[in-house]
């Protein structure tokens, strides 16, 4: 520039050229900042419009949440209001009723619109319009929101109610004992009582209080059903139980899955006449080991009241407590193939699976029988009572929980750990310690039983108003036909085998035959696995189960045998002329088998302290002996009894002379000393 066009002209044009560059600078610096504003402008629009997104997103998926639970609760005030209104009772309720119906199937298509979206609902955003409404009337009608504190008062109402229902039936339970009724049992009585309240509850408007009558399984089987079982094998007659064990392992064993085959076939055929005619085999043999379950409770205590034949009550109550047993075991096999095709190779491996589950759950509780009785032997806790009576039933106890842990069957560990304790564990326990477990195990087993069968009479008016009484009928006749199949011929089977020496007992008569055909009542074992089916498959809909009806049946098939069949035991002794009156000193007739001859001579002297311990009649111990040069100088408990009196009998005498002195006089002639009369 400065060759081109001088000095002058390129001072000029250099001015113009800085310049220039200056205003260019200075413009960029404030095109950069406006964009630098815009930039960040937008940065804050966006994060306001992602943060109104999340919110959107939380509120439609808290309305989704909310819709669903509005959804599901306003089903279930409807169906209860269609079962309450096909009810015949008072005019004002009924009336009521229908209202709350209308409103509630309005509230249900409002929770449904809440649910949709833009894509499903369309241009009419009923989510926004209708959800507040939708949730005020299924809350105003069925869903009564309360604080903690007035649900703690309802669930305390709830218990109190419950004990008082068991304190009324343990004062009928004295009543009949007292009158020593031989057509109303106890069990009876309190499913009596409990349906008479559960009906009262029922006529009731509250919702509430409706849930007193709702049959609990899992509160049965953890808490209710365990000491039962465990009572029933501690407290057992051993002696006849394993002289008879032959007889009572056929009956519970074969004689479970020939009725369980018999009663679930039978069904399957049939099906074509009731309300599920596209019932699936399986699911009949679940129902039909369900309702093998047999309770012959009432049965039972009649015979003890009688004094029946011990033969006859040995094997009623030995195949009625491994019945039970084995019957759950059964049915948890056969819940595993539920759904399945029935193959050869699925057909064995269920036999597989049952031999592991009741076998292994045997083991495990001899095992830990076992265990607490080689604990006993070998300390001195005997010393401690309280302990040891503690320690006792946190044994029995254990084995339930570690069968279970398992995966094995519980009921069927604790039973045999029941059996196995009172054999060998409750000898090496103090005098003291043995009294008081047998009756606190028989006092829990009371309580729960009693508790059982109030809750069972509650839960008749609590349930479902469906009966398919064609499946009712036929399940009733399929149940005597299979008890036929399992008594008759076993039997015959049990008397062939008993002519061996080696397992020789008593073979059974046919009054004997028909009168256990004639037991074989059900009770709260199979409703309660009825209960538990219904819950496990309250989710399966395809195919749909029939889970309310193996509850409606179980429970007609249960009030029939308790309160029907129980109420002529007596009778039927009669007429069958069976032998009463019998003492306990006929138990021991007759020769040992082979069980009872190995476990005298191997097994006893194995896990049994040599010396039992001993006390004296207010309870303190007495030196035990270890070997038997301490056992020829420690005095005996009967020595030590004898003893004992003679020193009452001396002091009474000493006694009597100060008395006679104080009324005489010690000198002849002197008067009577003052309070002589006394």
């Amino acid at each position: 520039v400065w060759e081109m066009h001088g000095e002058g002209e390129g001072e000029e044009e250099e001015v113009r050229w800085q310049k220039e560059v200056a205003a260019n600078q200075e413009k960029g610096q404030e095109q950069g900042e406006e964009q630098g504003e815009e930039k960040k402008v937008e940065e804050e629009e966006a994060e306001e419009e992602e943060a109104e997104e999340e919110a959107e997103e939380a509120e439609e998926e808290e309305e989704g949440v909310l819709a669903a639970a509005l959804v599901a609760a306003s089903e279930w005030y409807a169906e209860w209001c269609e079962f309450a209104e096909d009810t015949p009772r008072m005019g004002p309720f009924k009336s009521r009723r229908r209202s709350s119906r209308q409103r509630t199937g309005r509230a249900v298509e409002l929770a449904r619109g809440a649910e949709r979206d833009e894509e499903g609902a369309g241009e009419g955003a009923v989510g926004e319009r209708d959800g507040p409404r939708a949730k005020r009337l299924v809350l105003e009608e069925c869903v009564a929101v309360e604080d903690p504190e007035e649900a703690e008062v309802e669930e305390s109402f709830r218990v109190l109610l419950m004990l008082a229902l068991l304190i009324v039936c343990f004062l009928t339970a004295f009543s009949l004992r007292q009158a020593q009724s031989m057509y109303l049992h106890e069990s009876g009585a309190s499913i009596v009582l409990g349906g008479v309240v559960g009906f009262i509850v029922w006529l009731a408007s509250d919702v509430h209080l409706k849930s007193v009558t709702k049959f609990d399984a899992e509160l049965f089987m953890i808490f209710l059903l365990p000491p039962i079982i465990f009572e029933s094998g501690y407290n057992m007659n051993k002696t006849m139980f394993f002289k008879n064990i032959v007889s009572i392992l056929t009956f519970a064993l074969a004689g479970t899955m020939i009725s369980t085959a018999v009663i679930g076939t039978g069904l399957w055929l049939l099906a074509g006449f009731t309300k599920a005619p596209k019932i699936e085999l399986v699911e009949c043999l679940v129902f039909g080991s369900l309702i093998s379950a047999t309770d012959p409770v009432t049965v039972l205590a009649i015979f003890k009241q009688l004094n029946v034949d011990f033969h006859l009550y040995s094997n009623c109550f030995g195949e009625s407590v491994l019945n039970d047993a084995v019957a759950i075991v059964l049915y948890s096999t056969m819940l595993t193939f539920l759904g399945k095709p029935v193959q050869l190779s699925s057909m064995l491996m269920g036999v597989a699976q049952f031999v592991w589950i009741f076998v292994g759950s045997i083991l495990c509780g001899v095992s830990t029988a076992v265990l607490a009785t080689v604990l006993f032997k070998y300390t001195s806790m005997y010393r401690f009572k309280v302990l040891e009576a503690a320690m006792l039933m946190l044994y029995a106890y254990a084995s339930y929980l570690l069968a279970e842990g398992l995966k094995l069957s519980g009921i069927v560990s604790i039973l045999f750990c029941g059996i196995t304790m009172a054999h060998y564990t409750r000898k090496n326990v103090s005098p003291s310690t043995k009294h008081l477990s047998v009756e606190m195990f028989e006092l829990f087993a009371t309580m729960a039983e009693t508790f059982v069968f109030a809750y069972l009479g509650l839960s008749v008016f609590g349930l479902y108003a469906e009966y398919d009484w064609a499946f009712i009928v036929f399940s009733v006749v399929l149940c005597f036909i299979g008890r036929a199949l399992v008594i008759f011929p076993l039997s015959f089977c049990v008397n062939f085998i008993r002519g061996s020496s080696l397992l020789w007992s008593d073979t059974l008569p046919i009054t004997h035959q028909f009168m256990m055909w004639f037991a074989g009542l059900r009770g709260a074992i199979a409703f309660t696995l009825a209960i538990n089916y219904l819950q496990l498959t309250a989710d399966i809909n395809e195919p749909p189960r029939n889970g309310v009806m193996f509850v409606n049946t179980t429970l007609v098939m249960v009030l029939f045998t308790v309160l029907g069949l129980g109420s002529f035991t007596a009778k039927v002794v009669k007429l069958l002329n069976i032998k009463t009156g019998e003492t306990a000193s006929d138990i021991y007739s007759g020769r040992e088998n082979i069980f009872v001859k190995f476990d005298k001579n191997f097994l006893k002297p194995i896990l049994l302290r040599e010396y039992p311990i001993r006390e004296d009649e207010h309870g303190n111990i007495i030196s035990t002996p270890t070997n038997r040069a301490e056992a020829r100088t420690t005095p005996t408990p009967q020595a030590v009894a004898e003893d004992v009196e003679m020193r009452a009998v001396s002091e009474a005498m000493e006694m009597s002379d100060v008395a006679i002195k104080t009324v005489v006089g010690e000198e002849e002639g002197e008067e009577e000393a003052p309070g002589g009369v006394l």
